[in-house]
């Protein structure tokens, strides 16, 4: 899946690429790859979450809970939950939401919560102010390149006890390890978010030294002959947010 999608002030790029493990066998991947644009207010979502590989449903699940999650953030408001005083209680909320779908999809499809499973890394934000919050659990990656080129990682994977193991919506510690970062739009040139997949980008907490040349590029359609040009195992996937472009010229 390919798509730009030209807002005001923003500009969204999404590239979505099965891996080899699921195209040799003719299966879909397990990536969801999520942009919402509220139609009465200035509210944008861009999200993308990644399946938990072998279960039966986990592109439901991560689908669903990218849904989930801009439909919480959208109705809490960016800038009431930038000046709430209680983290933990909106970490709390969040995931009591996605967990509450997943139950529901568990008990139509008569099968187990885990079936379900995924990481989750998703930034909603309020065009006209540039406010955000960016929600991540689990692996994944979101790279920050601030206006004077310098590029930082706005948060880095998350595994567990070995590089294998990763925190999902599912996981009995997923509250404990839901990170939710606050921040604004104009200290961006471009914000980027990826699945542990798009190793071509980003790999641990190391961004590729070309992918770094691809970022500060001026035109938001190389990173999908970036990506194109590599052959990935498993399934990657990234979203792109780009600031006024002629601001940050």
């Amino acid at each position: 899946m390919d798509r730009s999608k030209q807002l005001p002030q923003v500009e969204v790029t999404m590239v979505s690429r099965v891996g080899q493990r699921h195209f040799m066998r003719g299966e879909p991947g397990d990536d969801a790859v999520y942009v919402y644009e509220s139609s009465h207010s200035d509210f944008v979502f861009c999200g993308v979450a990644d399946g938990q590989s072998g279960m039966s449903h986990s592109l439901t699940g991560a689908r669903e809970s990218l849904l989930v999650a801009a439909n919480y953030l959208e109705k809490a408001g960016i800038t009431s939950l930038m000046q709430y005083p209680y983290p933990d209680e909106i970490q709390f909320r969040f995931i009591r939401r996605i967990r509450e779908r997943i139950d529901l999809l568990a008990e139509q499809y008569g099968v187990g919560r885990d079936a379900f499973s995924s990481t989750l890394l998703g930034i909603a934000l309020e065009k006209k102010s540039g406010n955000y919050v960016l929600a991540h659990l689990g692996d994944g990656c979101g790279i920050g390149v601030l206006r004077d080129g310098t590029m930082k990682i706005i948060s880095v994977p998350d595994t567990g006890v070995s590089a294998q193991y990763t925190w999902l919506t599912t996981s009995p510690q997923a509250l404990s390890h839901l990170r939710i970062y606050f921040g604004n739009l104009q200290n961006y040139r471009r914000i980027l978010l990826m699945t542990d997949g798009a190793d071509c980008i980003c790999k641990g907490r190391n961004i590729q030294r070309r992918a770094r040349e691809i970022l500060l590029s001026r035109n938001p359609e190389d990173i999908r002959t970036y990506m194109e040009k590599f052959v990935a195992v498993d399934d990657a996937s990234c979203i792109m947010i780009d600031g006024n472009r002629e601001e940050s010229s």
